[in-house]
């Protein structure tokens, strides 16, 4: 089986990808970032299990709310995950600078 994550969700034309669910009800309210923030939810590492949250609890988010795919390229920790490191053994490594 195939480590790389583009390689294992053949729907996403995206390197690393994690998925959030976005709900643009508040967004864009003068450039207000905690506003804008708190239209994220998630991660999650598949899609379908990112939709099935939003599915059964839709009713803490508007109508408009979106499963959405984001990359995580610029991440080197991502990176690092997805290649089989441990978060904990990631902070391990960066504690030891």
């Amino acid at each position: 089986m195939p480590t790389d994550p583009l390689i294992r969700d053949n729907r996403t034309a995206t390197s690393y990808p994690f998925w959030v669910i976005v709900d643009p009800r508040q967004i864009m309210r003068g450039g207000d970032i905690h506003a804008n923030a708190s239209c994220v939810t998630g991660v999650w590492l598949s899609r379908e299990e990112a939709q099935r949250h939003l599915d059964a609890c839709r009713h803490r988010f508007s109508d408009r709310a979106v499963v959405f795919t984001m990359s995580g390229w610029q991440s080197n920790d991502w990176r690092r995950i997805c290649a089989g490191e441990t978060p904990a053994a990631i902070l391990e490594a960066q504690d030891a600078r």
